[in-house]
């Protein structure tokens, strides 16, 4: 029974290894797609959220998460939401829709070097 649980045990972190070889190779095939997103604070100028984004066309749409732009899209007068590439451009996000329940976001990019 413990040679068993030995050789199930091995299998498993083979396993588990073998997935995080697999994501760890998705991502260093992706990782210049992932755009850092940025809410920042028009009065301080500080960050005040950040999450990551992806393009979803080459017209500069860009998928991300309606958590991270909420304060934006519901004080756009305080805030505004902008990216930062892995090569470390940066630039301004206009919001294009939205959708609350799915937890989506729809932004664009004027500028987006792909």
């Amino acid at each position: 029974m413990l040679r068993m649980a030995l050789l199930f045990s091995l299998a498993w972190h083979g396993a588990a290894q073998g997935q995080n070889d697999t994501a760890r190779d998705l991502f260093a095939d992706y990782k210049s797609a992932i755009l850092q997103i940025r809410i920042i604070d028009l009065t301080s100028g500080s960050k005040s959220t950040i999450g990551s984004g992806f393009p979803v066309d080459d017209s500069g749409l860009i998928a991300t998460n309606y958590h991270v732009i909420q304060l934006a899209a519901s004080e756009p007068q305080q805030y505004r939401i902008e990216y930062l590439t892995e090569s470390n451009k940066t630039g301004e996000l206009s919001l294009v829709d939205v959708d609350v329940v799915n937890d989506l976001a729809l932004v664009k990019a004027t500028d987006l070097d792909r």
